[in-house]
């Protein structure tokens, strides 16, 4: 396992990597347990991220649900190909909001997922949805032992968001 330091290193990495590739934002809610991520990491705008908790829409997005139920460790979903199962219209209202091509990754077995949502102005390429699940399965990877981190390097990471 690489040392603490350089742990916060990759991750802060690789999230500059995404914020590079993703132009209209992403979101990673990293190691989901029960409900809960134990680190956060968005470029959303701040307009939709106070939108979707205002509206509760977490309990209705589809890609909330298409996540959780994955079933391979390593799922990918595209967020236009979800709109037929969104009566809530949460797929709709994130592209209202500009987060746009949108797609997400299942990273993880289920007791601790990785959710990782990319969005970009203009579709991704085949190489750019890879480099996005690399990124984001390294970051996975890197912080699955966060419990066993030193109070500071937890405190890093969780400044990273």
């Amino acid at each position: 396992m690489p040392h603490n330091d350089m742990i916060v290193k990759q991750v802060k990495d690789n999230l500059k990597a995404l914020d590079k590739l993703c132009d209209t934002g992403y979101l990673l809610a990293v190691h989901i347990q029960y409900t809960r991520p134990t680190l956060m990491f968005t470029t959303y705008p701040q307009v939709w991220l106070e939108h979707y908790g205002e509206q509760g829409m977490m309990i209705v997005d589809p890609v909330v649900r298409w996540a959780m139920s994955e079933t391979t460790e390593a799922g990918l979903a595209v967020w236009a190909d979800l709109a037929s199962d969104d009566p809530a219209g949460v797929v709709a209202s994130s592209t209202m909001h500009g987060l746009l091509n949108g797609m997400s990754f299942a990273i993880g077995p289920i007791a601790s997922r990785t959710i990782g949502s990319v969005t970009k102005s203009v579709p991704f390429s085949a190489a750019e949805t890879e480099k996005a699940k690399a990124l984001i399965s390294e970051i996975h990877g890197l912080t699955e032992r966060l419990d066993q981190m030193s109070p500071d390097t937890q405190a890093s990471l969780r400044s990273l968001a």
